[in-house]
């Protein structure tokens, strides 16, 4: 592999140690975090599909070489490789991922013949199941089930007659020509592979990862093509605070992602625009033809305008959080701020401890885990409709409109700035009569927060520009008009939410939730320095926000405004707001009186990086 190219950052925050404390701490948090590995016999599953690929892959790239009248010995030197990508190739997979598979091969290999002729091929294996194929995608790919294995493959032509086992995909001189997709797919696997030497310890990063990954999951941003994070975004804020503290245990890296990104992004981007996160030592790129490739907002207005960059470690530098918007920022940012609520909730609960219960440590861990709390928290949302009238087609058709949900999700905030428009990224198929979801129809959800007034709010602007969007997509990926129809957009209230979102057993979790938050509020206002921290630092109250959320309106059919656990809730919510109010004026009178709070070691700790990164 070639080591050219960009180099690691030096720069730190902390070379500490962990202390015994810390080992105790971090022993919890790797018992809490095993439902994130996958057993060993999937992992074998899985490295036999791979081979069964690769196979594949060879014997068509001969076949199209004949076919295309290339002779017998350059057509059985042809050769062909596969590299994987994201996730598998990091070692942070879990059961269930799926592998994201690299598919190089000679330049007489075309996109078309990907897309129909090896699609014919996986066809014909009898252990390939719920395949489809998204040709016209930003990142165009096939996707598949493979004895159980789910697949995400993507083609990569060079520009050689010959792909041998020698061939340096890492090499970025191999880059020089392309288009600028294929570019895109060979830095996969160069983007995993530096992230991996980019850590101090790779052990202690997949640790660190698993979390984070687990975290995303469950509150429903873990997905950038619906417009938050995917897995190389995440892995990437890991490996800068494994490199910021390269001693630190996985737990204490944990801690840290969640108290300097709370402070480090803000979705305020009016008052303040959001640096980029790199793992290199600069963003320098002396070579033209990738510095043209290469993201640089001082440069190019378009990435300028990206407001959460969250820059890849290979050349050419790539912003994997583009898609973000206005909307989503906000929901990222809050997330953030209220996994760092949880972890102080936790620390200062083990403080002062000799030993630390394993129920304890679990109680309020899992509360960082907990499924996102979305279709309580709005009272307003727009429901997208896609649908197909031939099944064969659904999935292809379906993730195909996935990738046009962020222009809906732009053009609502362009025509309404004022509007919180909050993605759900799961789909959610009706369910029959006899309790069947559909294989023709999923239905996404869109929460909405805002003035909504009669005339303050017009989506139909937005609506249409998405509408188009999705024509052209069906013009040039060529699906027959008779078998798949326009998305259908309604909006509706939260009490005409279907069961399939918030049945029963929902709304008893929600109940239980709600106990939850009010408990962690009792936690923080325990000792009298959680209570300066609380009052000092107005952040600190993502979680006091959050219940707060949960006891508006929409919540009245879940949790009816006269049960005493809401009142309760209610009239800890106006005190609070009285005691916030009260005390925010004497800590601006009283200059006398020295609060130290934890969001001031967190803004001391981003001051630190600020200077050291761009020299303020």
């Amino acid at each position: 592999m070639s080591e050219t190219g960009p180099q690691p950052s030096t720069q730190v925050l902390s070379t500490a140690q962990p202390s015994n404390w810390d080992i105790l701490l971090n022993k919890q948090y790797l018992d809490n975090i095993k439902f994130t590995m996958e057993a060993e016999e999937e992992g074998k599953l899985r490295e036999s599909v791979l081979v069964r690929v690769d196979q594949l892959l060879k014997n068509w790239i001969r076949e199209e070489a004949i076919k295309k009248g290339w002779g017998g010995i350059i057509a059985n030197e042809a050769g062909g490789r596969i590299f994987t990508s994201g996730s598998y190739r990091m070692g942070v997979h879990g059961t269930g991922d799926d592998i994201d598979v690299i598919l190089v091969a000679p330049q007489f290999i075309t996109s078309a013949d990907f897309f129909d002729n090896f699609y014919e091929v996986l066809l014909t294996e009898k252990d390939v199941t719920d395949m489809h194929r998204t040709p016209s995608a930003r990142q165009p790919i096939i996707s598949l089930t493979f004895r159980g294995i789910k697949l995400d493959l993507q083609l990569a032509s060079l520009m050689q007659n010959n792909i041998t086992r020698t061939v340096d995909i890492f090499d970025t001189n191999i880059l020089r020509g392309l288009d600028p997709t294929t570019v895109r797919t060979l830095s996969g696997p160069a983007v995993a592979d530096k992230i991996l030497r980019f850590v101090p310890s790779i052990p202690t990063f997949r640790e660190l990862l698993r979390g984070v990954k687990a975290w995303a999951r469950a509150r429903a941003i873990y997905s950038s093509r619906m417009s938050y994070m995917g897995g190389v975004a995440l892995a990437v804020l890991s490996a800068r605070i494994c490199q910021l503290y390269p001693n630190a245990a996985s737990f204490t890296l944990l801690c840290k992602f969640f108290g300097l990104y709370s402070n480090w992004f803000t979705s305020n981007i009016d008052t303040r625009k959001n640096q980029p996160i790199y793992l290199t030592t600069d963003l320098n790129v002396a070579d033209a033809e990738l510095q043209y490739l290469s993201w640089d907002s001082s440069k190019k207005p378009r990435d300028a305008q990206h407001i959460f960059p969250v820059i890849t470690p290979a050349l050419p530098y790539q912003n994997t959080c583009a898609q973000v918007t206005k909307s989503s920022l906000k929901v990222i940012c809050d997330e953030f701020r209220r996994g760092n609520t949880i972890l102080k909730c936790l620390l200062r609960e083990c403080e002062g401890q000799e030993s630390l219960s394993d129920e304890k440590f679990r109680e309020t861990f899992q509360s960082l885990f907990d499924q996102t709390e979305f279709f309580v928290q709005y009272k307003y949302f727009l429901r997208v409709s896609v649908s197909v009238t031939d099944r064969e087609i659904f999935q292809s058709y379906s993730s195909a409109v996935e990738s046009r949900m962020g222009n809906l999700l732009r053009g609502m905030e362009r025509f309404n700035p004022n509007v919180i428009c909050h993605f759900h990224p799961r789909g959610y198929p009706p369910v029959s009569k006899e309790g069947a979801p559909s294989d023709t129809e999923n239905v996404y959800y869109i929460g909405m927060e805002g003035e909504f007034g009669k005339g303050q709010v017009d989506l139909r602007q937005g609506v249409k520009e998405f509408k188009e969007a999705v024509q052209f997509l069906i013009k040039s990926a060529n699906y027959p008009s008779d078998k798949v129809n326009e998305p259908r957009l309604s909006v509706l209230e939260f009490k005409d939410l279907p069961p399939i979102v918030l049945d029963n057993k929902k709304k008893g979790e929600l109940r239980d939730q709600l106990r939850k938050f009010a408990e962690m509020r009792k936690l923080v206002e325990r000792t009298s320095a959680a209570k300066k921290t609380l009052r000092a630092d107005a952040t600190v109250h993502a979680l006091h926000s959050e219940v707060s959320q949960h006891i508006q309106d929409p919540l009245e059919d879940v949790v009816p405004s006269t049960t005493p656990e809401t009142k309760r809730l209610r009239v800890a919510n106006e005190q609070e707001n009285v005691l916030e109010k009260n005390t925010s004026n004497k800590v601006v009178h009283q200059e006398n009186e020295t609060i130290v709070s934890e969001k001031e070691t967190d803004d001391n700790e981003l001051a630190k990086v600020l200077a050291m990164v761009y020299g303020e």
